[in-house]
């Protein structure tokens, strides 16, 4: 909750803040604009699929490797099979820092870079079933916890071309 709080208040606090120039000189030098911005991403859970043990990322890959069997056998102390894997893994909701660049040639023409960065973050869990000594013929299961982080680096290049019309525009 602290997160959509302060997500929003930095979404609606700088249009107030802002200090435009009613007469802005028209100036025919190039120049250059830069900022920084921040945002919120939030991914298509499907993709998040990827992590949950099954497909190409199949658990058993991990759980049949011998040296991580014999790990997870000391850790146990028994045999053991695979239990239930997640069902619906999802992403967190992200932030997305970002960097605007862009020159001016003209008061209507620019080209511009805009460049975010993302790191998606997804968890579940997953059990492990083994047979208990002490509880008889009980299965006992171990819970373990399955992550998965991916990063995204996005860009955006372009150009601006704007054409502004006066009131002599039919329709305006």
């Amino acid at each position: 909750m602290p997160f959509f709080r302060w997500g929003l208040i930095l979404l609606l606090l700088p249009p107030f803040l802002a200090n435009a120039q009613e007469d802005a000189e028209e100036t025919s030098q190039p120049w250059w604009e830069y900022g920084l911005h921040v945002g919120a991403f939030s991914a298509d859970n499907f993709s998040a699929g990827f992590y949950n043990g099954t497909g190409d990322n199949d658990i058993n890959r991990i759980l049949e490797n011998q040296y991580y069997y014999e790990e997870i056998y000391q850790e146990l102390g028994q045999h053991f099979s695979p239990g239930e894997l997640p069902q619906q893994m999802r992403y967190q909701i992200a932030a997305v820092p970002g960097l605007h660049l862009e020159y001016h040639f003209s008061e209507s023409f620019s080209i511009f870079a805009r460049l975010h960065y993302i790191k998606l973050k997804t968890s579940d869990v997953f059990t492990l079933k083994y047979d208990s000594v002490s509880y008889g013929t009980f299965d006992t299961y171990f819970i373990g916890n399955i992550y998965g982080t991916e990063e995204r680096a996005t860009s955006i290049w372009g150009y601006e071309n704007i054409c502004c019309f006066g009131t002599d525009f039919p329709g305006i």
